[in-house]
């Protein structure tokens, strides 16, 4: 019996991540390892901030679509992943001018 599907990245020690076959799993990190993620004490990080903004949006259309547009949860955090990548770039073009 194949309880457990072994995924193609392992971590650090070499130790081969598993998960069960039927199971549904997404993990959203906010950063690659050896860096830290920027979170905002009031605000909070960038990419929860980004992911609730998006699905507030997605809500939005769907709603006025009546209920006839439809994404899948791993769009929504493609679109995430861009607004941040766009976010920081911006950031880097305003520091960079102001310290000019």
């Amino acid at each position: 019996m194949d309880a457990q599907v072994t995924q193609v990245a392992v971590r650090a020690d070499d130790r081969p991540l598993t998960w069960p076959k039927e199971a549904d799993i997404i993990c959203l990190f906010a950063t690659v390892e050896g860096y830290f993620s920027y979170r905002n004490p009031v605000d909070g990080s960038w990419l929860v901030l980004n992911l609730c903004h998006q699905i507030n949006q997605w809500l939005k259309i769907y709603e006025e679509s009546k209920h006839q547009i439809d994404l899948e949860f791993h769009h929504l955090l493609i679109r995430v992943n861009a607004a941040i990548g766009k976010f920081q770039i911006q950031n880097r073009s305003s520091k960079m001018e102001t310290e000019l």
